[in-house]
């Protein structure tokens, strides 16, 4: 996996599945602060690992695509 794109806080990966990036909050780690993202068609289809979706990961997401 790779950086594609990080703030102050979060890192987001790209992973070996097309279309699915991990994303990691930069002090909490897997402790809250991690999961997956799901793009098909240049949109977020879905997330795991944390209730809602940080702003800042939403954000950093969208600059990506």
């Amino acid at each position: 996996m790779k950086v594609i794109n990080a703030s102050e806080n979060y890192e987001i990966w790209s992973t070996d599945k097309e279309g699915v990036h991990y994303f990691e909050h930069k002090e909490y780690g897997e402790d809250g602060g991690c999961g997956h993202i799901w793009q098909v068609d240049g949109y977020i289809e879905d997330y795991d690992g944390v209730y809602s979706l940080p702003k800042e990961i939403e954000d950093l997401y969208l600059g990506y695509m």
